[in-house]
């Protein structure tokens, strides 16, 4: 794919914050269990009501409903629209855009070729 510079640069961007907006779900999905477990074990430890962890899970829960719809809500570097729906159609496993077919694995090689385009965390 031949991109000018400044494309590439948007193109390494975008992948980057695809990367974080992915490992923020990851955590989110799979930090569910261990975060009730221990606020679990706090607050019987601490001889206050189980409530109190109801609560607690269900903002996680909350919490991890936003950010997966913040994943989902990811823009396509080349056409701008939302990478993973098109219409009522929803895939969060994607990997090409519901528009304009650009694929995950062009924007990955992209960013990987070109670290000077890579902002610093």
């Amino acid at each position: 794919m031949d991109l000018l510079a400044e494309d590439q640069a948007k193109y390494a961007v975008a992948w980057r914050d695809y990367l974080r907006r992915r490992k923020a779900l990851l955590a989110s999905v799979l930090g569910y269990l261990p975060f009730g477990v221990l606020v679990t074990l706090f607050i019987v430890g601490m001889g206050w009501s189980y409530k109190i962890a109801e609560v607690a899970a269900m903002l996680w829960l909350v919490g991890a409903i936003l950010v997966g719809v913040h994943y989902m809500q990811w823009p396509c570097p080349k056409c701008g629209k939302v990478f993973h729906m098109a219409g009522r159609t929803k895939n969060i496993f994607a990997q090409r855009c519901q528009h304009c077919d650009l694929s995950k694995a062009e924007i990955e090689a992209i960013y990987q070729n070109n670290p000077t385009a890579m902002p610093v965390a």
